[in-house]
């Protein structure tokens, strides 16, 4: 999703910085600060808090954006604030952010792995082609939710989806 956001808002990943790769722009005139963590995935709070230290960026200002297969397939949570959900980024975050849960999270559903097959081994082998397409399109709608959320903020991008789901 974050190279998605990058592609259509034109805010290019060339800036190797706290263990990530990232873009500063802007999102309608609205600051932006795109960062792609190049630790392993359960290690997330290794890259972001020194990111947000370095851009200044308070918790409840960040955005973290993650897979998550206690959701279905394709389906986007926006949460103001919460839990890790057994997520290990999630969990290496809120470590590394000394306890404090108080940041959105974006969730997007990878559903959940078949019987007997090791998550591990799930969260990394591709989606097959109905799979794919129905990720591609709700990373589109990540897309626009992350504009809400840069020009209007959380709440209002959490408006708009619940506006969206009761429209449905």
């Amino acid at each position: 999703m974050i190279e998605a956001v990058s592609r259509i808002e034109g805010i290019v990943l060339n800036i190797e910085r706290h263990r990530a790769i990232v873009g500063e722009g802007t999102i309608a005139d609205f600051p932006v600060v795109l960062a792609k963590p190049q630790t392993y995935a359960n290690l997330i709070g290794e890259s972001v808090v020194p990111l947000m230290e370095h851009y200044n960026v308070p918790v409840g200002k960040i955005v973290v954006m993650v897979e998550d297969m206690n959701v279905r397939i394709a389906k986007l949570q926006l949460v103001l604030k919460g839990g890790h959900g057994d997520h290990k980024g999630l969990i290496n975050l809120i470590a590394h952010l000394q306890g404090n849960r108080n940041f959105p999270r974006l969730r997007m559903g990878i559903g959940l792995p078949p019987e007997k097959m090791d998550p591990k081994a799930f969260v990394l082998q591709r989606f097959c082609e109905q799979e794919r397409k129905m990720i591609d399109k709700s990373i589109l709608q990540g897309v626009d939710i992350v504009r809400v959320i840069a020009t209007h903020g959380v709440h209002a991008a959490i408006d708009s989806m619940n506006k969206t789901k009761a429209a449905a």
